[in-house]
């Protein structure tokens, strides 16, 4: 049986990783962002899985580069970046990101 745990702070999830003795008996865990690119067995995963959410769903523009949190989905930082950052900054990620190919 899988169990999610949705953890909104660093300060929540370094308590359940210090903690996952006493609360779920050693069990393994999986810690997942947005969880939109994920795939799972059919046969479930038996452990703790945890959601990012949250101080994880921000987006934050430093140095001119966008930074996005593990819970932000794509459609959100899409948005973002149209919205809010200069055409200088998305037309050089998009010539970084061509070198990259």
């Amino acid at each position: 049986m899988v169990e999610i745990i949705e953890v909104k702070t660093q300060k929540q999830i370094k308590q359940f990783i210090e903690f996952p003795l006493k609360l779920y008996k050693n069990c393994p865990y999986f810690v997942i962002g947005n969880g939109s690119n994920i795939l799972a067995s059919d046969n479930g995963y038996k452990g703790v899985v945890v959601k990012l959410i949250g101080d994880f769903d921000r987006i934050l523009i430093r140095d001119e580069k966008m930074e996005c949190g593990a819970g932000v989905t794509l459609a959100k930082a899409y948005v973002f970046a149209r919205e809010k950052c200069s055409y200088d900054i998305l037309k050089k990620y998009r010539r970084l990101h061509q070198s990259n190919l």
